[in-house]
């Protein structure tokens, strides 16, 4: 089995006749199909670790949301019973 990565394709220029082709340029590795097996069971593992990560960052931006939109409304709620009370005790 054969484990291919970092491919890119290239522009080269041929020495000889000085025309421009373009080719593929990759990282290569040959490994048994067990050793296939754990590679990626290794990747699953760390591309489950980098989702969890990713939705831990965004339920904490969320929650930081929601407190900063729950301490707004409640100085909103307070200003409207300061001004009720103003109205009220005008009266």
């Amino acid at each position: 089995m054969y484990l291919r990565k970092d491919i890119t394709q290239v522009t080269v220029r041929d020495v000889q006749s000085g025309e421009e082709h373009q080719e593929w340029r990759y990282k290569e590795a040959e490994l048994t199909l067990e050793e296939y097996a754990e590679y990626q069971s290794e990747l699953n593992s760390a591309g489950v670790q980098s989702l969890k990560d990713d939705n831990l960052a965004i339920m904490m931006a969320a929650a930081d949301r929601y407190e900063s939109s729950e301490t707004n409304a409640l100085a909103i709620m307070s200003a409207l019973a300061d001004i009720y009370e103003i109205i009220k005790g005008g009266n």
